[in-house]
């Protein structure tokens, strides 16, 4: 008699197990035809289960989750230990507590052994915490990115494909989207982000001459943005930077080929006004620098590193566009060249790059062990650096892009 039970016993655990498989078979087919979505499923078992203890306990609360994260030490303390899509569903929850909530992406670039990358990376500053997000879908050397409306795109740069390519990280979705192709393949250019629309300026052709060309790029404009020719910059460059601020975007810098086959460092500092398309000069200070980063706070530009004819620098200068001035700073600790730049907290946050000077083309001329994965940080009220949190790999002439405010992502 015992064995019959026994036997009837593991009979009824083989059949939950059987229809517990089939129902995990059903339920994922319904996910891939996009019939249903896991995440939407998981929420309504968890409901599901949480009212079923409720009328067992006979416990009640009037208590809601937007009222617990509107505590900003339970918000942080949560947001520490929770990842990218986390958090974002606590800002959704919570947007007060996200109103000063910054986040850096890292895209691309030529990372160990010299190989391009097709990774990104999203860094927390207020933990200092790395994540690595989706790959995108090819690999990119020093493509550039922005970021609108609370998603991030990344247009350009060599490797698999030659860089006219755009793609859009897609925050709610957790996943990258092919987006509308520039007109011209560009790499070692700009975007720059202003009212909406992504402005790629200059860069690289496929041999290596740089463009003087611009573009703008419209996300909303048709099924995948369009793309605009602008007027060109009255010279090209490639490995140059640029920022928007005061209604304009200024360019600095940048590497081209003269007519002997020689780089020529472009030293002029040109001004783009998006109102009347026109572009301007200041004839009165120069960039002689190319592969640097420059970031804004308030009416200052500051530009950090890159290559001048001696090789890479660690110099550091802010530019007053009000004024018109100049001003050297105190050195970052390592020269670096393909790096980027953020304003973050009262403080500039420099990472990455390369620390060997040469042609950027020839990626043989950065060996490995010279790409770097360090971080550094100056404050922008005692005017000293220090080290920070360095990024989970060595990399350098990547995209880097900046999420001011998660709330845009509401």
């Amino acid at each position: 008699m015992t064995s019959v039970q026994e036997l009837s016993h593991d009979d009824i655990q083989s059949k939950v197990a059987e229809l517990r498989h089939e129902f995990d078979f059903l339920r994922r087919c319904l996910v891939a035809s996009g019939v249903l979505k896991s995440v939407h499923f998981l929420i309504a078992e968890h409901k599901e289960r949480f009212e079923a203890i409720k009328q067992v306990s006979g416990w009640h609360s009037d208590v809601s989750i937007q009222d617990v994260l509107q505590s900003q030490r339970t918000f942080d303390r949560i947001s520490r230990y929770a990842d990218q899509a986390s958090k974002q569903a606590m800002c959704m929850a919570s947007p007060k507590m996200a109103t000063d909530y910054t986040l850096i992406y890292v895209c691309g670039g030529a990372g160990e052994g010299g190989r391009d990358q097709k990774s990104a990376l999203c860094f927390d500053p207020r933990w200092g915490v790395w994540e690595a997000l989706p790959d995108m879908y090819v690999r990119r050397h020093y493509p550039a990115a922005g970021v609108i409306a609370g998603n991030l795109y990344v247009c350009g740069g060599a490797g698999e494909e030659f860089g006219a390519s755009i793609e859009r990280f897609n925050m709610s979705a957790f996943k990258w989207e092919p987006r509308k192709g520039m007109h011209m393949p560009r790499f070692g250019h700009t975007a720059t982000v202003m009212a909406g629309n992504l402005y790629a300026i200059g860069g690289a052709k496929e041999e290596g001459h740089g463009w003087n060309t611009a573009e703008r790029y419209n996300p909303i404009k048709g099924k995948q943005g369009e793309w605009v020719l602008l007027p060109p910059m009255s010279e090209s460059r490639y490995g140059h930077t640029s920022v928007a601020v005061r209604g304009i975007i200024c360019v600095f810098g940048g590497w081209s080929l003269c007519s002997s086959s020689v780089l020529e460092l472009r030293e002029l500092i040109e001004v783009f006004d998006p109102k009347s398309t026109t572009w301007q000069t200041y004839p009165q200070h120069r960039c002689p620098r190319a592969c640097i980063a420059a970031a804004v706070c308030g009416t200052s530009i500051y530009l950090c590193g890159g290559n001048d004819l001696s090789g890479v620098v660690n110099q550091v200068w802010r530019f007053d566009i009000d004024a018109g001035v100049m001003e050297e700073l105190p050195p970052m600790h390592t020269p670096r060249a393909g790096h980027k730049v953020f304003v973050i907290g009262g403080a500039l946050h420099v990472f990455g790059g390369a620390a060997l000077a040469g042609n950027f083309l020839s990626q043989t001329e950065y060996p490995n062990e010279k790409r770097l994965s360090s971080s550094e940080k100056f404050d922008l009220s005692t005017r000293m650096w220090e080290p920070s949190q360095p990024m989970p790999n060595r990399r350098g002439f990547f995209a880097g892009a900046q999420l001011l405010n998660v709330t845009a992502l509401l």
